[in-house]
C-alpha cells in the first residue's frame, strides 16, 4: 500500500494540541474522540520527547490489531517518525523477544503480552522503559493487580454407541465429567431421558422400558468444571508495579466509560493520589453498592466529586469538525405471531419448551433474547436451537443490493457468523483473515464480518468501504460506539450507511435506545431486562 508521506505541518489543530498536553503534562489521560488522529499527534510527541533526550525508551500498549497494524502504518506516514526505531513485539514469544532486545526507540506491544514482557526484561528491576502510552486505557478500567481464582465450565461432545440403562463412563479418565444429555441422531436430535445410580455415575433411561438393554448411538454432552488458581500478576498489575520508573505516562481513550471505571485509569497516572489507593477504597467513598446485585451507583455529587478530583490530570477534546457523517437506516424484520409468542412466553417463564432452552438469571436472559432475535438460541450443553432466519435473509437481500460495494457486517454470537458463512460462504472473517487491513483497504473483500470485540479501538477502515451491517448487538456500549466509527472517519470519500437490521416485536429497540443514551451503564442495560419479568398474572 502507498502512502502519501505527511509532514509536521500537515497536523491538524487537534493533534497540535496533543502535542502541547503531552509536554505540559508528564502524567496524563486524554478523552479524544474516535478518528481524531490521535495517533499521529502522538507519534509527534514521541519524536519531540525523543530528539530533546527527556525519554529515552518509550512503550506502546494498544489492542493487538492497533498494535499490530495502526501504529507501524501510521508511523510510515508521517515524515518525522519514518526515522525512528520502532520494534513490533507481537506475533510469537520468539519475534517478540527479538523486537523488545532490538532497544528501539519505540517498542509497540499488544496489551495481552504486557505480563510476558515484564517476565522477560526481569520485572521491576530489568524494566528498560521511561515513556509509556496506553493505546485504549478504558482496558485497564477493572484495576485488578492480581488475578483470581476461576471456574471454567468445559464442554466436550461426542458421538458414541451407549447400552441404555448402563453407565455411561466419561470421555477422558481421570477428569471429573458430567453428562449434561444425549440426543438420538445429531446434536438437535430429540433428548433422551437421563438418570444417576448409585455411585453417581449417568445413564441413560427410557420411561417405558422398551430399550433398556438395547444398544443405539446417542450424541452426548459432557462438562466439567476447570478451577484455575489466582494470585498471578494482571497486565494492569504489572504497569502499576513499574510506574515508578517511568518517567511520562500517557492514556489514551475515545471512551472513557462512567466515572466508576476512572479509577484503573487514573491510578496509572498518579498511583492513587487522586482517587484512593484502591477500588475499595474508591467505591466505599464515591458509591453505594447493592448487596445482592453488586450494582454500583454514585453517591450524590460524586461525578462532579471525581471529575474535579481529576480536572487537573484528564483532558477532553471536542469531535473533529472534518469527521464524517454516518446515515443508520434500519431495516425492519417481522417474525411470525408463533414465533413473537413464544419469545413473549420465554421472557415471562425463562424457559422455552419448544426450544428446550432456559434463562437462570437476567443475565443470561439478556443474552438469550438477542440470540433469540438473531434467529437461534444456544442450549446448556451449547447446542443451538433454530428458530428463524429473518435477519438472515433480510442480510442476504442487503449483499445483493451493495452490488458487490464491500460490506462489513457486525455480530454478537459464534453462531451468527456461522450462520452468516452458510449465506455467503466467501465472507472474511476480520480477526483470522491474513493481511486484513491491506485487502481490505484494496478494495479485495467484499463481505467482512467483525464482532465488535475484534475491531473496535483504533482500526482505520474508511479506505476500503462505506458500507456496514449491525446483523445482532452487544450489551457493551463502548465496543458499540467504537465499532460504529470505523468507517466514518476523516478520509472516506462516500456517505456512511450503517444499516441496523432490527427485529420487530424484541427488545433491540428498547437495547438501541440505551446504547444511544450516553450516560447508561451496563447496568442500566440489565436492569431493561430485569424490568420485563413481573409474575405472570399481575
Amino acid at each position: 500500500m502507498t502512502h502519501s508521506i505527511l509532514r509536521a505541518d500537515d497536523l491538524r489543530d487537534m493533534q497540535r494540541q496533543m502535542v502541547r498536553l503531552g509536554h505540559e503534562h508528564p502524567a496524563m489521560l486524554l478523552v479524544s474522540p474516535m478518528a481524531s488522529g490521535k495517533t499521529g499527534g502522538f507519534l509527534k510527541l514521541c519524536q519531540e520527547l525523543l530528539d530533546s533526550f527527556e525519554v529515552r525508551r518509550i512503550l506502546i500498549a494498544a489492542p493487538l490489531r492497533v498494535a499490530e497494524t495502526v501504529w507501524p502504518e501510521e508511523a510510515k506516514t508521517w515524515a518525522f517518525s519514518r526515522n525512528l526505531s520502532i520494534a513490533d513485539a507481537v506475533g510469537k514469544p520468539a519475534e517478540r523477544a527479538a523486537a523488545v532486545d532490538r532497544g528501539a526507540e519505540i517498542t509497540v506491544i499488544n496489551v495481552e503480552n504486557l505480563v510476558w514482557l515484564y517476565e522477560h526484561v526481569g520485572g521491576v528491576r530489568g524494566w528498560p522503559f521511561d515513556c509509556l502510552i496506553v493505546d485504549e486505557s478504558s482496558l485497564f478500567k477493572a484495576g485488578k493487580k492480581r488475578t483470581t481464582t476461576t471456574k471454567t465450565r468445559v464442554l466436550k461432545h461426542e458421538a458414541r454407541e451407549v447400552a441404555y440403562g448402563a453407565p455411561v463412563s466419561p470421555p477422558e479418565k481421570g477428569e471429573d465429567w458430567m453428562l449434561l444429555s444425549g440426543r438420538k441422531g445429531h446434536r438437535d436430535g430429540p433428548a433422551v431421558p437421563t438418570g444417576l445410580d448409585e455411585q453417581g455415575r449417568g445413564y441413560f433411561d427410557d420411561p417405558f422400558e422398551e430399550w433398556l438393554g438395547t444398544r443405539d448411538t446417542l450424541h452426548l454432552a459432557w462438562q466439567r468444571v476447570r478451577v484455575t488458581a489466582g494470585g498471578n500478576l494482571t497486565r494492569f498489575g504489572v504497569l502499576a508495579a513499574v510506574r515508578k520508573k517511568l518517567h511520562r505516562v500517557y492514556g489514551l481513550t475515545g471512551t472513557p466509560g462512567d466515572v466508576h471505571k476512572l479509577w484503573g485509569q487514573v491510578y496509572l497516572l498518579d498511583l492513587g493520589e487522586r482517587l484512593g489507593s484502591s477500588m475499595t477504597a474508591f467505591e466505599n467513598r464515591w458509591f453505594d453498592k447493592n448487596q445482592y446485585s453488586y450494582a454500583v451507583t454514585p453517591k450524590e455529587g460524586a461525578r462532579e466529586g471525581i471529575m474535579t478530583a481529576v480536572s487537573d490530570i484528564m483532558f477532553a477534546l471536542p469531535p473533529p469538525p472534518d469527521l464524517p457523517k454516518a446515515t443508520t437506516p434500519e431495516i425492519r424484520v417481522d417474525l411470525s405471531p408463533k414465533i413473537l409468542s413464544d419469545y413473549a412466553r420465554f421472557k415471562r417463564d425463562l424457559f422455552s419448551e419448544p426450544h428446550e432452552v432456559n434463562a437462570l438469571s437476567a443475565g443470561v436472559l439478556a443474552n438469550k433474547i438477542l440470540q433469540f432475535s438473531a434467529g437461534f438460541m444456544y442450549r446448556e450443553d451449547r447446542s443451538v436451537a433454530h428458530i428463524h432466519s429473518a435477519k438472515l435473509d433480510a442480510l442476504g437481500q442487503l449483499i445483493s443490493v451493495a452490488a458487490g460495494d464491500p460490506l462489513l457486517v457486525f455480530y454478537a454470537f459464534a453462531e451468527d457468523f456461522e450462520r452468516i458463512k452458510k449465506l455467503y460462504p466467501k465472507v472474511a472473517k476480520l480477526n483470522e483473515t491474513k493481511n486484513f487491513m491491506p485487502r481490505w483497504n484494496n478494495g479485495e473483500l467484499k463481505v467482512v464480518a467483525a464482532h465488535p470485540a475484534s475491531c473496535s479501538h483504533g482500526l482505520n477502515l474508511q479506505h476500503g468501504g462505506h458500507l456496514a451491517a449491525w446483523y445482532s448487538y452487544i450489551w457493551d456500549r463502548e465496543k458499540f460506539e467504537q465499532a460504529s466509527t470505523r468507517l466514518p472517519r476523516p478520509g472516506q470519500k462516500w456517505p456512511v450507511s450503517q444499516y441496523r437490521i432490527i427485529t420487530n416485536g424484541t427488545d433491540e429497540d428498547r437495547l438501541l435506545s440505551v446504547l444511544a443514551d450516553g450516560t447508561a451503564t451496563e447496568s442500566d442495560m440489565t436492569r431493561m431486562v430485569m424490568r420485563t419479568l413481573a409474575p405472570s398474572g399481575n
